[in-house]
């Protein structure tokens, strides 16, 4: 018994050494810098644009969307844009959860007066257009390599 007491608190200790040596063959001169500070790049703005498709006018069709973007998002951004099919959901004014097919658009830009305008327009056009109660954006500083 009185070896049963001294094993417990000896296996422990030994457990606890055990892991301190897995340790030790941590290169201590390795510590990888944030990514910002490490690698070249260009900071730029990425915004994340969730336009749902759904209405009380009814679905928003893909020649709607095309156009939307061909006439309304193209002209603003003529450099570039990434979209996407998505599926969410959400909770409305009327405190009912809703759920609806969308599409992601996502713009890589300068942080400027122009593109910051231009994204407003877009929402404010999509939502008027399209009848939405809003438009969900996300708005990060990405770092971009060409």
């Amino acid at each position: 018994m009185i070896a049963k007491r001294l094993f417990s608190p000896l296996l422990f200790i030994l457990a606890f050494v055990a892991s301190l040596q897995g340790c030790a063959g941590i290169d201590e001169s390795y510590r990888p810098a944030p990514p910002l500070m490490q690698r070249q790049g260009t900071l730029l703005v990425s915004d994340l644009l969730f336009f749902g498709l759904s209405s009380s006018r009814g679905p928003v069709t893909e020649a709607e969307w095309n156009d939307f973007l061909r006439d309304f998002v193209t002209p603003r951004f003529p450099d570039g844009i990434t979209y996407w099919n998505a599926n969410g959901q959400w909770r409305g004014q009327k405190n009912q959860l809703v759920q609806e097919h969308s599409i992601v658009l996502q713009i890589v830009h300068p942080d400027h007066f122009q593109a910051e305008s231009a994204i407003q327009e877009i929402i404010a056009r999509y939502k008027s257009q399209f009848n939405q109660e809003s438009v969900l954006r996300l708005r990060d500083v990405v770092q971009v390599w060409y």
